[in-house]
């Protein structure tokens, strides 16, 4: 192969990195942020939030859990969703103002938590543990 066809290749190679990681790459920003995650809790304090985060939470047979969710929303939009492996939503909660709740989950599985900022500006703090019954 001629040394001009194997640099035509390197650059359609190098062209064809460039453009998937430009379509792999999220369209996610936050500015001035705060994160911590436990393994029975999530939350984040920032200026700003555009992307989404997500956790996984096991509910034992015989061990519901209650899930706590307090949001300060100064501007912006926040949507929590709270949903089981089959796609059911437990909870489903869109443009979230302050507030202070709580989700009981009592059927055993996989649940997917899913948090999604739209230029947010405010925090949450979302953790979880077994009902005191």
């Amino acid at each position: 192969m001629s040394p001009l066809w194997r640099s035509v290749f390197s650059f359609k190679g190098f062209l064809a990195m460039v453009m998937a990681a430009l379509l792999l790459t999220s369209c996610e920003s936050t500015k001035m942020a705060v994160e911590t995650n436990t393994p029975t809790s999530m939350s984040m304090k920032y200026a700003k939030f555009t992307g989404q985060k997500e956790k996984d939470i096991q509910v034992e047979k015989g061990q519901p859990l209650e899930v706590g969710f307090e949001v300060t929303t100064d501007s912006g939009q926040l949507d929590i969703s709270l949903t089981d492996s089959q796609g059911n939503p437990s909870y489903q909660g869109k443009q979230i103002q302050t507030s202070s709740f709580v989700v009981q989950l009592d059927q055993p599985g996989n649940y997917r938590l899913e948090v999604k900022g739209k230029q947010h500006k405010g925090s949450f703090a979302i953790s979880w543990g077994s009902l005191k019954r």
